[in-house]
């Protein structure tokens, strides 16, 4: 490890919107190196093999997308596939690590709320939340 203070952001792959640039930029301010996550809970799988293959291969699609996009701005990024419980795996790897954040992109669901609860209950590294803005909604004049 080199001599300076690193610091390290945890992005974990939780809305598969994380290849926005906006958000990447965000998630890594003041950061010197990135790692970016999915975690594949078979609880919460429901459906045939095809869906969880499926969902893995967009999963290292977005990863090698996070990854890139990281790489341009001069930010070493290691991606990882894990499987377990979400939030648990989320929290082991920031405290294994040694992150100094967790960024995630804030969504409106009862999955993502329940996540941020876990995580900001047990353990004292900082989430930082993105929201992507929402388009209006355009009205045509016929």
């Amino acid at each position: 490890m080199s001599g300076k203070n690193e610091s390290i952001v945890l992005i974990p792959i939780l809305s598969k919107q994380e290849n926005n640039p906006d958000f990447l930029i965000f998630a890594t301010e003041n950061a010197t190196r990135a790692l970016a996550v999915v975690v594949i809970d078979k609880t919460e799988m429901i459906g045939p093999f095809g869906f969880a293959s499926t969902e893995i291969k967009h999963a290292n699609t977005l990863l090698e997308q996070v990854s890139n996009f990281l790489a341009m701005r001069s930010i070493p990024t290691e991606t990882i596939l894990e499987w377990g419980n979400v939030s648990q795996k989320i929290m082991q790897l920031a405290e294994l690590r040694r992150c100094g954040s967790i960024a995630v992109i804030k969504q409106p669901n009862e999955y993502y709320k329940k996540i941020v609860k876990e995580i900001k209950e047990h353990t004292k590294i900082p989430l930082k939340e993105f929201e992507i803005p929402v388009p209006e909604p355009t009205t045509e004049k016929n």
